[in-house]
């Protein structure tokens, strides 16, 4: 018999039963699972509103969803990953999966413990967020701007100290402004954090790009200073980027891509760049695999690809070169040679 965690069977609202808070939690797991898929909708979020203002049953499900969120955040991603996948079921069967795998990890919880963190969980709990093929341009509390391109995922926090940005994934392009709440001397440093190393702007326009491997940062307008663990700060300049990992830089800075923000205005810019590599960067913009044949992974590609209709860059794409696409699903897609 599948056991729930004691936390989740314990009422928290008046004039609840075993059947309408396991209803309740069913439906809040089945919630869970399709807010975190990246194709939710706005739709589905009105929706949740709705379903969650409905009745106190849904509202304290949900509160012990919100519970296990935080055991999750003790479980290791390879335990944590299958709940969160789950929403890419049919819905007929993410009800039973999900539930169940929530419930599995409340019971692993306690191995988890010792630190570890679930990536996909941070990401859907960020302040700001776009998905798959999403972009937002928003304004932040002090004036500045920021942009959000595909799959990207942003903390935002800002106090007396500092303006600080937790990059979590994906790409931002930051537009930043004076520092309303104090004189020169003691104006707050705005900073921009990754998995890697910390970014500290110098009245500056710049991008910031961030994976598990490395994050990429390109200077569009006057300095940045990138700061790594236990190394002196790197000045970049307008017109230069910087790559750096974990264990430290792994490109100097150099001469930037003249249209890294282009993506801004819709487009991908090629200038003679691998086919393997364009199709990895459209593939950022839509769900599912995207993939040549081998033979012709090295083909130089040039031209403007655009970013908000990746079937229409794909055309774009066969049209200019000798090559043909073939389409097995709209979530399977490999470029081939004529």
């Amino acid at each position: 018999m599948l056991r729930l965690p004691e936390f989740f069977m314990s009422s928290t609202y008046p004039g609840s039963t075993p059947t309408t808070e396991r209803r309740a939690l069913e439906e809040a797991a089945l919630w869970y699972a399709r807010l975190c898929s990246d194709r939710v909708t706005s739709k589905e979020k009105r929706e949740w509103d709705i379903w969650h203002a409905a009745e106190p049953a849904h509202r304290a499900a949900w509160e012990r969803i919100e519970a296990m969120q935080s055991r999750l955040s003790r479980v290791p991603g390879a335990l944590a990953g299958p709940a969160l996948k789950a929403a890419t079921r049919a819905e007929s069967d993410a009800r039973r999966h999900v539930l169940r795998s929530l419930v599995l990890l409340g019971g692993v919880g306690a191995f988890g413990w010792w630190g570890w963190q679930q990536p996909a969980r941070q990401q859907w709990l960020a302040d700001l967020r776009t998905g798959v093929g999403e972009k937002r341009d928003l304004r932040l509390p002090d004036g500045s701007q920021i942009a959000l391109n595909t799959r990207t995922s942003v903390d935002v926090a800002f106090d007396a100290a500092q303006r600080l940005l937790q990059l979590r994934s994906g790409e931002i392009l930051i537009q930043t402004a004076v520092d309303p709440s104090g004189l020169e001397k003691t104006r707050r440093p705005f900073l921009v954090d990754t998995a890697h190393g910390r970014v500290q702007a110098l009245g500056t326009r710049f991008l910031v790009r961030t994976d598990a491997e490395l994050t990429r940062v390109t200077v569009l307008e006057k300095e940045v200073d990138v700061h790594l663990p236990q190394s002196i700060p790197v000045r970049v300049a307008a017109g230069q980027q910087i790559a750096f990992g974990r264990g430290g830089l792994i490109e100097v800075p150099r001469s930037s891509d003249l249209s890294a923000d282009a993506w801004q205005h819709g487009s991908l810019v090629a200038d003679n760049l691998p086919l393997t590599e364009l199709l990895a960067e459209l593939g950022r913009y839509r769900s599912g695999y995207i993939g040549c044949d081998p033979t012709i992974a090295d083909l130089k590609i040039s031209g403007a690809f655009p970013v908000n209709d990746t079937d229409r860059a794909l055309q774009v794409l066969i049209n200019g070169f000798p090559l043909r696409v073939e389409t097995r699903t709209r979530f399977w897609v490999r470029v081939l040679p004529v």
